[in-house]
């Protein structure tokens, strides 16, 4: 289980249906964490990249190739910082932002 957000202003819904008719990895929609930013909870086997795949997913849709996104770990700041967990300062202030 690898908790994903995934931040895109535009087509939420076809990028939560395309990851969640996927059989492997296994996308399941958690919550909305902004109005812009969904969470999403990944099962998949240790030689998939949960971020690289699922930004390869996004990429796939029609238009894909164009849209402003993110996909990062939950409790990450950034593409490629550190992962901070829950419970930890840095964790709770991401997340106090957010609403």
């Amino acid at each position: 289980m690898t908790l994903i957000n995934v931040a895109c202003p535009l087509k939420q819904d076809e990028i939560k249906a395309k990851l969640e008719a996927l059989q492997s990895p296994s996308y399941t929609y958690v919550r909305r964490l902004s109005p812009v930013e969904m969470q999403f909870d990944v099962i998949s086997d240790e030689s998939v990249d949960p971020i690289s795949f699922t930004k390869k997913m996004i990429r796939s849709l029609p238009n894909g190739n164009v849209l402003f996104f993110q996909v990062l770990y939950d409790g990450q700041f950034f593409d490629g910082g550190p992962i901070y967990a829950p419970g930890t300062p840095e964790y709770e202030m991401m997340h106090k932002r957010r609403g």
